[in-house]
Parts: C-alpha cells; sequence; structure tokens
C-alpha cells in the first residue's frame, strides 16, 4: 500500500506550496512587480501543473514505477530553491514551473495510490484529502511565525527541508514496501 507514501508527499507538498503562495504577494511586492505580471506567474505555474497532470495521465507506465515518487520532491526543492534566491522576475517564473511540474506529480500520485485499493479508497482519499488540507493550514502558519522574527525568505528554508525530510521518507518506506512485494 503506497498511499502513505503519497500523503507524506501531499502533506509537505502542501506546505511547500500554501508557503509559495502565501509569500508570492510580498515578493512580487518587494520586487516591485505589476499585478498584471503576478498573474502571468501564477498562470505559469498552473498551466503546467495542468499541463503535466495531462502528460501523466497518457503516460501508461510512470503510475507503477514507485521509485520515482522521492525524485518528484527535487522539483519542488528547486522552486523553492528558487524562490528563495530569486532576485528577479525570471527566476519568479522557473520556481512557477517547477511548482507546477511538482504539484501535478505529487497530486497525481497521491490520488492514484489512494484509489488503488478499491475497498481502502474511501477512507484513504479521506485521509489524502485531510492531508492536503493540513498542508494549506500548516503553510501559512510556518511563514507566520518564521515572519515574526526573520525576514521572507527564511519559510522557503524550512519548506525544503520539510521535502528532503519527505523524500527520504518516501524512499525507505518505498523500498521497503517493494521488497515486501518480491
Amino acid at each position: 500500500d503506497l498511499a502513505v507514501s503519497g500523503w507524506v508527499g501531499a502533506i509537505f507538498g502542501t506546505i511547500a506550496l500554501s508557503l509559495w503562495l502565501t509569500l508570492f504577494p510580498q515578493v512580487c511586492e518587494y520586487f516591485g512587480l505589476r499585478p498584471g505580471y503576478r498573474g502571468m506567474v501564477l498562470f505559469v505555474q498552473h498551466i503546467f501543473q495542468a499541463g503535466i497532470a495531462f502528460a501523466l495521465m497518457k503516460s501508461k507506465t510512470w503510475l507503477f514505477k514507485p521509485h520515482l515518487a522521492p525524485l518528484y520532491n527535487l522539483f519542488g526543492v528547486t522552486a523553492l530553491f528558487l524562490a528563495f534566491v530569486t532576485s528577479n522576475s525570471v527566476m519568479l517564473f522557473l520556481a512557477a514551473l517547477f511548482f507546477g511540474t511538482f504539484s501535478a506529480n505529487y497530486y497525481f500520485t497521491a490520488i492514484f495510490h489512494s484509489l488503488s485499493h478499491p475497498s481502502k479508497s474511501v477512507r484513504n482519499i479521506a485521509i489524502n484529502e485531510s492531508a492536503i488540507g493540513a498542508g494549506f493550514f500548516i503553510g501559512p502558519q510556518l511563514v507566520n511565525l518564521t515572519g515574526l522574527y526573520t525576514n521572507f525568505r527564511t519559510p522557503y528554508l524550512f519548506a525544503m527541508a520539510g521535502l528532503f525530510a519527505a523524500m527520504i521518507f518516501q524512499y525507505f518506506f518505498i523500498r521497503h514496501k517493494t521488497m515486501e512485494t518480491r
């Protein structure tokens, strides 16, 4: 049952995504980006999320290669790193592109593995949605707590650490589960 790996990815992925979305207006204001430009950056993020999701839908084999799941976090870590070091609008566009790719992968993977056991699907989807909801709650709180004592870039470091932790957990969890089935 690889749903647990998807839930870990969903909670830490959603923390990272909600942190990005919470900080995004402040980052844009800091760099003096106009509202139309802000909308274009978010458009890039979401068009990549949708495009990757459609591409994944067409693929017939990636769903059965669970060892790839931890690697999806590298897209999120890259996005967070770009947001952390950003000094211009191009880097924000690149961060958005990586966030879109990352979120498509972890949402798709979490849903797929939650539905892969029909007898457990209702329970698994409830847990999946709870993990996503928790992430959307924790991310902005992390921004608030760290933002009180540091600058707006520091929360990205916490989110990167969380994604690395999720990646390590997923690697060992999936490795253990796939060895059980051999």
